[in-house]
């Protein structure tokens, strides 16, 4: 059996994992790796803008003016 923490990640609890120059991957640490249920969503950069696309409860997509305003999305 899984057990899930149901308390939204704090901006200190959520891994940044770069995939190329322009997109991150954002997942919660304190779920393992191997379970889908780590995977928060993803932030891409497209010029003076972040796309973010979360994933964790439906899919949502916003936009940030920084890299800081996107995690503040995933609090």
């Amino acid at each position: 059996m899984i057990a899930h923490s149901t308390a939204s990640p704090t901006r200190q609890a959520v891994s940044l994992v770069r995939l190329s120059p322009t997109e991150w991957r954002v997942s919660d640490p304190r779920v393992s790796a191997h379970d889908a249920a780590s995977l928060l969503g993803f932030i891409e950069a497209r010029g003076p803008i972040f796309e973010v696309t979360l994933v964790n409860r439906g899919v949502a997509s916003h936009t940030a003016r920084s890299l800081d305003d996107a995690l503040e999305l995933f609090a």
